[in-house]
């Protein structure tokens, strides 16, 4: 995975300052992290993003300064079981691999595509270690492509239905295929005090988030100010103006029961991963209710995180941000509920 601030300052890269792209490619047993990490290393000592912190990354990093000074690549493997983690260095107990490359405009160019990406792909690494100095090649493939061999064509179909990465060695060669998913949109339906805190904490989290409100003095881009879009558009008018991708994170969190049930005729039927609903149990029961004598079947109902929210007993506004964010980031990752959802259970 690499977050926004590593993703920007690749492709923003001034060729006249060298610098090392670190790319976890396999790892074994408990390691720091485990969603193959991206680090850019800076001849001026600048580290952008992280592959994990502690010994084993000090380790990359000091590999990353011999491959500035000789330009040759290597895969540089990290055992936090032995004596790379002896003394009293953390000691996670497992294995990882790290390439460590010149940043190269080819490289750059890759990940020009991630950045640009609409639907799942998956980045093909192909590493050879034989004979040396190492080679790596990288492509991004969303379905077939005329590149890619009977056997790669295979595994890349396996891992964009499964949506879990893998990892082939056959000889001196390894081959990475990384699971690539477009960077979801949040969109707020409401502006009040928890949707406020909900958008400060995707910011945070370099989530993507819009806005829509009917109170102007609410939604302002004084009060959001990192939103994409912010709409003060009646809810009636919202369906010509806001467009979902299959992704999408939507998130109802209005002031009334009469904006909710509005909100959730139309929405409910949309293409978005995820829809949440903040309310009590007992404003649940009403509104689906409701929805229910209007023709909405369990099915989608079923569908439905309400109450929104991991159950973290949240009291206070930015508790119950913390909790609807991390349901969020449950779902962009796992794509199923917590088990301490509140809305675990079904739709009562």
């Amino acid at each position: 995975m690499i977050d926004k601030q590593t993703l920007t300052a690749i492709l923003t890269h001034k060729p006249e300052t060298p610098a090392v792209i670190c790319s976890q490619i396999d790892w074994r047993g408990s390691v720091p992290r485990r969603d193959y990490p991206v680090m850019l290393v800076r001849a001026d000592n600048r580290c952008v993003g992280t592959v994990g912190g502690g010994e084993m990354e000090h380790q990359v990093i000091n590999s990353a300064r011999q491959v500035l000074e000789s330009g040759i690549p290597m895969a540089r493997a990290v055992d936090l079981s032995g004596s790379e983690a002896q003394g009293d260095k953390a000691v996670c107990g497992g294995r990882t691999t790290v390439l460590i490359e010149p940043l190269t405009e080819e490289i750059i160019r890759i990940y020009r595509e991630i950045d640009q990406l609409e639907t799942d792909a998956v980045q093909i690494i192909t590493i050879k270690t034989a004979p040396t100095p190492i080679v790596a090649r990288r492509l991004v493939v969303a379905n077939s492509h005329d590149e890619l061999s009977g056997e790669q064509e295979r595994i890349a179909t396996e891992v964009l239905a499964q949506r879990k990465s893998r990892l082939k060695i056959t000889g001196n060669t390894t081959t990475c295929y990384h699971f690539l998913s477009p960077v979801p949109h949040l969109h707020i339906f409401g502006a009040g005090h928890v949707a406020k805190a909900v958008a400060e904490m995707a910011a945070f989290i370099d989530l993507p988030h819009s806005v829509y409100d009917d109170r102007r003095d609410q939604a302002s881009r004084e009060r959001f100010p990192r939103a994409g879009k912010i709409i003060t558009d009646p809810v009636d008018r919202l369906p010509q103006k806001v467009n979902f991708s299959s992704g999408d994170l939507i998130l109802i969190a209005t002031r009334g029961h009469r904006h909710d049930f509005e909100l959730m005729q139309w929405l409910i039927t949309q293409s978005g991963s995820y829809l949440g609903l903040m309310c009590s149990e007992h404003k649940k029961k009403a509104l689906f209710k409701a929805l229910r004598e209007h023709g909405i079947g369990d099915d989608l109902l079923a569908t439905v995180h309400a109450p929104v929210g991991i159950d973290i007993n949240s009291e206070t506004v930015p508790e119950i941000a913390v909790s609807i964010i991390a349901e969020i980031i449950n779902h962009y990752h796992c794509g199923e509920r917590g088990r301490q959802s509140l809305s675990a259970g079904g739709i009562r």
